[in-house]
């Protein structure tokens, strides 16, 4: 049986699902008179700002998509979260409007594949054990940009988490592989590896991403009619249903990272850059551990900033004072919250110390500041 409470947090926001069970650091909510449920506006401040997640056809190149969606619908700004050549088919998801904090975050995000591939040689089918090499396959692996690319020539680790052999056909000389990695995978450089061990020469035929973070292609993927159909509908009838249907706020794409809870006095100083301690929390979840990705949150379930934690769960109910999340990546606006730094409990001693005329038995130094000094 559950709960009053598990109840009343099952209807509120996306981020606040769950909310008696995270750790409690410190405890000063204060509830409504009418005990009104929370409703705390999203990220998504036009009809055309979001995320879709399209299916891809082959041929086209996610470049060439992302700018067909710029002209058929007029939106000022897309962007793709990821490259795909031609080949490539499966979810492809687009930003609208500007909405592009969480690209660094994606990085590390798990993406799945399925790819076709084809070997001419009949007899390899049957001496070889494919399943053996998939294997050999998985785990970091180095990468680095060509010698010709305009981009930074430095050596990356890339991590794939598994690779398997779904089904051989010896006959037709096909083979499909089921692969999971958490980068982008490309094509030649995987194949290669591939047919190096082989011996042979692999040909790729087709390749499907069929998952990006916790969004797959049974959830919420259209295609670029959907896109045209819909912008018909919210033209000429007037109903923004299906459009709404579409395109999806960014809380979708994030509700897989760990929360931190903060006070309302700690957001404006986030939203300037500045770091989070422990004493600006107020909950947090459980099983958190030291560089993981985060998400923090005020209390009516508005994203603040996305950060990396440098201490763990136990560290965090143990300690009072130190810092907790570095930021990575601002997400709210400056002055959404009331500036609240400088009454604290130094900044209160120093103003009385001030105010008493103290200053006055020490001898004045050019190092000092101005404001320490009565004029």
């Amino acid at each position: 049986m559950k709960s009053k409470i598990e109840e009343k947090t099952n209807k509120w926001p996306l981020f606040l699902k769950s909310f008696c069970f995270l750790g409690v650091k410190a405890d000063f909510l204060s509830a409504d008179s009418n005990n009104n449920i929370l409703k705390s506006p999203t990220t998504q401040k036009t009809l055309y700002e979001g995320i879709v997640n399209i299916d891809k056809p082959s041929g086209w190149n996610s470049h060439e998509i992302s700018l067909w969606i710029k002209k058929s619908l007029g939106i000022e700004k897309t962007k793709n979260l990821e490259k795909a050549d031609s080949n490539f088919t499966g979810c492809l998801l687009i930003c609208l409007g500007n909405i592009f904090f969480f690209e660094n975050i994606n990085i590390e995000s798990k993406k799945d594949y399925i790819c076709v591939f084809n070997i001419k040689n009949s007899n390899i089918f049957k001496s070889v054990n494919f399943r053996k090499i998939t294997n050999i396959l998985n785990g970091n692996t180095f990468h680095a940009e060509s010698f010709f690319s305009n981009l930074k020539s430095h050596l990356k680790i890339r991590n794939k988490f598994s690779s398997n052999l779904s089904e051989i056909d010896s006959k037709k000389f096909l083979g499909i592989l089921e692969i999971s990695s958490n980068f982008t995978l490309s094509s030649p450089f995987f194949f290669f590896n591939f047919g190096f061990i082989l011996g042979k020469n692999v040909n790729l035929l087709e390749i499907r991403k069929i998952r990006f973070g916790n969004i797959t292609e049974d959830e919420n993927l259209f295609n670029l009619q959907d896109l045209i159909d819909a912008k018909w509908i919210s033209r000429c009838l007037k109903n923004n249903f299906f459009l709404k249907k579409i395109f999806s706020p960014v809380e979708f794409l994030l509700s897989f990272h760990k929360r931190i809870i903060v006070k309302n006095s700690a957001i404006n100083s986030l939203c300037y850059g500045s770091k989070l301690s422990i004493s600006g929390i107020l909950r947090f979840e459980k099983n958190i551990e030291n560089e993981e990705n985060l998400i923090l949150l005020s209390t009516k379930g508005e994203m603040i900033a996305l950060g990396k934690s440098k201490l763990n769960t136990n560290s965090i109910f143990k300690l009072d004072v130190g810092l907790c999340v570095f930021v990575t990546s601002i997400i709210m606006e400056k002055d959404y919250y009331p500036k609240r730094w400088g009454f604290g409990i130094v900044a209160t001693k120093k103003n009385l110390l001030i105010s008493s005329g103290i200053q006055i038995y020490f001898k004045k130094k050019k190092i000092t500041p101005k404001k320490w000094w009565k004029k």
